[in-house]
């Protein structure tokens, strides 16, 4: 874990259990079976994906269902307990009564501009309690960022399923005793008219820009894990979302146009010189996406990221990436076939791959017999990601029958296959 232990060894007993459970559920053989296991990520994306390793370290392979997800900030602060964010035992520093540092390295954006004091926490719940308009606004649309990073995270690091608590605010939850609690869902209180929030819009357009997704990829594109690049595959084509909390927030708050983040170069596989990028995050007033045209040179496109994640339409890679904000790195250090999209396909599937130098590739598709029943590829290919296409057919032209096959890659130091799954 990457904290300090924010509780020193209060939760140390309840760690070795945890392990314990998790050791035990991995291992069918031991008369405890276990069929997925259910995590339950409270208040965000940030460790996400140290949660996943720690999982499968113990517990192997098996699926990982996200049963509750709570992604915005507690509004009691160290003291309560109770409440305080579970990430905070793999990520938090050390607690500091005298300042509100340690609040800001959990959180990025808070606190900010909007709060003073070193117990931001407390602020928040008696502004909330206030109804003091400018936080509330700022604290939901806060609200609406982290679904979509907890959403996307959660698939990207490998869950199979994931859910997300959010129904209606409960008056009797806003007070300071469980005020913690009073404000997190998607729509308000009953005596309000149930008054929908921007994450309820957010989570709309999320779930309709991502409901037909197959498979997604990870790219690590910086040092700094706060800045993230999830590729997700659609049926619909290829959808990538990316943000960088490594930046102060905005200091008027907007986020959409002042990102603060890092700098990311990706490609576009299709050497096309404009994509669509999509906002979907949403505040009280916008509660429909916003597009914008992006261009590029060469297929090549530079970005600065920002807290607020964007949606970009179009097959995409990272190529370089401004770890430092100087020096730029090469991604293509190392040969990978990735994925096939879509899969399963009924009528064409792409297949991409990179490799670090020039090369001779042979890409073939096989049958569950080893048969090859197609060559897709042998030729010299130069350095980098390349995009080849197969279409159901053999090499005699015949549409070849619904099934399992086989992607074969070979080059002069690499051998790698995938399956794909063919549904007419």
């Amino acid at each position: 874990m990457n904290g300090e232990n924010y509780r020193s060894s209060t939760y140390t007993a309840g760690w070795d259990s945890l392990k314990k459970m998790l050791d035990s559920f991995g291992n069918d053989e031991d008369g405890i079976e276990c069929d997925y296991i259910g995590w339950h990520p409270h208040f965000g994306w940030r460790i996400i994906d140290q949660e996943f390793a720690f999982i499968h370290d113990h517990a192997g392979d098996k699926p990982i269902y996200v049963d509750d997800m709570w992604t915005t900030i507690s509004s009691v602060g160290y003291n309560f307990g109770l409440t305080i964010p579970g990430f905070c035992q793999f990520n938090a520093p050390a607690y500091q009564p005298s300042s509100s540092d340690w609040a800001k390295k959990i959180y990025g954006d808070f606190p900010n501009s909007l709060f003073t004091g070193n117990d931001p926490h407390a602020m928040l719940l008696t502004e909330l309690i206030n109804e003091n308009s400018e936080i509330t606004n700022w604290y939901y649309a806060r609200h609406a960022r982290e679904v979509v990073k907890s959403f996307v995270t959660a698939f990207g690091e490998g869950a199979e399923r994931a859910c997300l608590s959010g129904t209606n605010d409960v008056p009797e939850f806003r007070n300071y005793l469980l005020g913690s609690i009073g404000w997190v869902n998607f729509i308000g209180v009953r005596s309000q008219g149930y008054p929908e929030k921007p994450s309820y819009y957010t989570y709309k357009l999320l779930v309709e820009m991502l409901g037909d997704f197959t498979t997604v990829e990870k790219f690590k594109i910086s040092d700094d894990p706060r800045t993230r690049f999830y590729k997700f595959q659609r049926l619909s084509g290829p959808l990538s979302v990316l943000w960088s909390e490594t930046g102060e927030p905005p200091p008027d708050f907007d986020y959409r146009n002042n990102p603060t983040g890092e700098y990311v170069t990706f490609k576009n596989l299709d050497n096309i010189d404009s994509l669509k990028l999509i906002h979907i995050i949403t505040d009280t007033l916008n509660t429909v996406p916003q597009e914008k045209t992006i261009t590029g040179v060469n297929g090549e496109f530079t970005i600065q990221l920002g807290y607020e994640p964007v949606l970009i339409e179009g097959d995409i890679i990272p190529i370089t990436t401004d770890v430092s904000n100087s020096s730029p790195i090469s991604l293509s250090s190392s040969c990978e076939l990735e994925q096939n999209y879509p899969n399963p396909f009924n009528s064409s599937t792409f297949i991409v791959f990179k490799i670090p130098a020039d090369n001779l590739v042979h890409i073939s598709i096989y049958n569950v017999l080893g048969q090859e029943i197609r060559s897709l590829a042998e030729n010299h290919f130069n350095a980098g990601s390349h995009k080849i296409q197969w279409d159901g057919m053999d090499n005699a032209g015949e549409s070849v029958q619904s099934g399992l096959y086989l992607i074969h890659f070979t080059s002069s130091d690499y051998t790698f296959t995938k399956k794909c799954l063919l549904l007419k």
